[in-house]
């Protein structure tokens, strides 16, 4: 920090960026970063939108006046700056002929009214899942949006581990969807399994988005694998996967662990595979680019005050496979941001890539 800074610059700072993101939460969740690629003005964006004028112009007239990604001429044409083309291009995800951009989905969406609560949770006045939730809708959309690089570190782990078929454990991220459709997607299986008819239905979805209908969706408990592992045991060579085992972890390790043995004694299973953003140790702050560390420790205040999930260290995901029943562990870089991949071969699974 600098301690030369002005406390009143740094108070009216700090509350702007909290309006500023909320303004542009609800510009995206509304459509309107789509229309400002071209300009136009608020009262076309407002008829093309069907949104109020009134408040639209407000709030982008605000944005440009204290931000740096919205831009207004003198006759009233609102439009992207080239800062803000860059920032809009980092967020965008093509899915099919649908472009849509991660601006505050799981922060301000998701989470939001857990900051509006968050007194009352300290008073104990309100409990989380009980008098306040989460906007889910808001949260798989950020996953997906936010999954997108992470197809390759899948393809990567399952050419790896030999296998033919993949299975995910919560299918809402779209990855499947991405590797189906892929050049040579056609050579594996893919199965998405949930507990939850409607997850399967947003996941069937967004694989329609992308023409896939090759992927099969099942109906299954990732706690309770052999109530539905028998529908895969004709598959050769199935490695399991999933962007949730931080939430899977709220049951407990041992819960998990159990379910992960179910799995890796299954003959036919060629290894598991875990895509999760680590817990950093304090120890890395002074290596770690400001980006990673901020986006890190939110991905555990946010899990971890509602205690829906459990963040864990690098070390420990690693040790979470191995008890699971994995014979042979490693972690490998992605693209995705602040994501690493922990793989786990187990040892009926064949031939592997040999990792110390």
């Amino acid at each position: 920090m600098d301690t030369a800074a002005d406390p009143e610059e740094w108070f009216h700072r700090l509350a702007t960026h909290y309006v500023e993101a909320q303004i542009y939460f609800h510009l995206n969740q509304c459509g309107v970063f789509q229309k400002l690629q071209d300009g136009a003005t608020a009262g076309q964006l407002a008829a093309a939108l069907e949104l109020d004028e009134r408040i639209l112009r407000s709030v982008l007239d605000y944005a440009a006046d204290v931000g740096e990604i919205v831009s207004v001429d003198a006759g009233g044409m609102f439009g992207l700056t080239e800062f803000g083309r860059a920032v809009v291009a980092r967020y965008a995800k093509v899915n099919g002929e649908r472009v849509v951009y991660n601006m505050f989905d799981v922060r301000i969406g998701a989470w939001g009214p857990v900051w509006v609560n968050l007194g009352e949770l300290l008073r104990k006045t309100r409990v989380y899942g009980v008098d306040v939730h989460r906007a889910g809708e808001h949260a798989a959309d950020g996953l997906f949006k936010l999954a997108a690089p992470l197809a390759e570190a899948v393809d990567r782990a399952a050419t790896e581990l030999g296998a033919t078929t993949i299975v995910e454990l919560g299918p809402t991220s779209g990855i499947m969807a991405q590797l189906a459709s892929a050049p040579g997607g056609e050579r594996r299986r893919y199965i998405g399994i949930d507990v939850k008819q409607d997850s399967l239905d947003f996941a069937r979805g967004l694989a329609q988005e992308r023409g896939v209908d090759t992927i099969s969706w099942r109906l299954g408990n990732a706690f309770e694998p052999a109530g539905w592992l028998g529908g895969v045991v004709g598959e050769q060579r199935v490695m399991y996967f999933s962007c949730h085992f931080h939430e899977f972890l709220s049951h407990g390790i041992p819960v998990v662990e159990q379910a992960l043995r179910v799995l890796t004694a299954a003959p036919n299973t060629a290894g598991i595979l875990s895509l999760e953003q680590p817990r950093l140790e304090h120890e890395l702050r002074a290596s770690c680019s400001p980006t990673r560390w901020l986006y890190a420790q939110s991905n555990v205040l946010i899990h971890h005050l509602i205690k829906n999930a459990r963040i864990l260290y690098g070390s420990e995901w690693q040790e979470l496979l191995r008890q699971g029943g994995c014979e042979r562990v490693w972690v490998e870089e992605t693209k995705g941001f602040g994501f690493s991949a922990y793989i786990g071969a187990t040892a009926h699974g064949g031939k592997a890539r040999q990792h110390a």
